[in-house]
């Protein structure tokens, strides 16, 4: 699950695909698969934060942010193989 926090646009993926996504203020994407990534850019000049997470049952396994003036963030989680 991706939780996007901002006014933002980008991409999130899985091994399988990609969307590309926008929104403003928090959004949030349910994805399956073992490997997940986003890049997401800011779409405004203001100081907030632009705060992009990668999240399974409630823990946060990737986080990323900026508060760049159309900065972006870029981030990514592969679950760990089973043996």
């Amino acid at each position: 699950m991706f939780h996007i926090n901002g006014i933002w646009s980008g991409t999130i993926s899985n091994e399988e695909s990609s969307k590309s996504v926008q929104g403003y203020s928090f959004y949030r994407y349910d994805l399956t698969g073992k490997s997940f990534s986003a890049t997401i850019k800011k779409e405004d000049d203001s100081i907030y934060e632009l705060t992009v997470r990668i999240v399974y049952e409630d823990k946060v396994l990737a986080r990323g942010f900026t508060r760049d003036e159309y900065g972006s963030v870029s981030i990514s989680y592969t679950f760990p193989a089973n043996d």
